[in-house]
């Protein structure tokens, strides 16, 4: 789970996990 809390989600949950 690779999420940047100092970007908004911009692409859904799903998206940003792959990243």
């Amino acid at each position: 789970m690779k999420i940047m809390p100092k970007e908004p989600p911009k692409f859904p949950n799903s998206s940003i996990t792959e990243l």
